[in-house]
């Protein structure tokens, strides 16, 4: 089974449009059923995980996201997450186990204020061979210091 998160741009009138795709539209992917969390401007962030081959599963996401209201997503396979930053909130959404409450089932409304940009080691290494650890930007310094955690 692969757990996967679904990042979806979109142009939903309101909170309960989106609700109500995730809810009745975006279960048919899932045979586990869903965890989404609905950003206030329209967005929103889906966990959910499958046991659908990956042709099955991207034409299902596809089938299931042509919609009008979505303009563009991204979907990620959970357990290969290579670099986040995010709230706390949602950081503890995803990665750790729910209790059973109440306040699970409720989606939790959050706004990310930046994107973290992505870095590739061999380019940070033949930037420094080339002009000197002096020419690493703040960025780069942090994902070399945190690579090897």
């Amino acid at each position: 089974m692969g757990s996967f998160i679904l990042f979806i741009f979109g142009a939903f009138e309101d909170h309960e449009e989106l609700q109500f795709f995730c809810l009745e539209h975006f279960t048919k992917v899932s045979e586990s059923g869903i965890k989404f969390v609905i950003e206030s401007g329209g967005n929103c962030v889906i966990i959910f995980e499958t046991e659908k081959d990956r042709e099955t599963l991207i034409k299902d996401v596809k089938e299931t996201l042509s919609i009008e209201h979505i303009k563009f997503y991204l979907m990620f396979e959970k357990d290969k997450v290579f670099l986040a930053e995010l709230p706390e909130s949602l950081n503890n959404f995803i990665f750790k186990p729910a209790e059973s409450n109440k306040e699970d089932s409720v989606p939790i409304k959050f706004h990310v204020s930046y994107i973290e940009q992505t870095y590739d080691l061999d380019e940070i290494l033949d930037k420094i061979q080339i002009s000197g650890v002096e020419s690493l930007t703040e960025g780069e310094k942090k994902f070399l210091d945190e690579f090897g955690k």
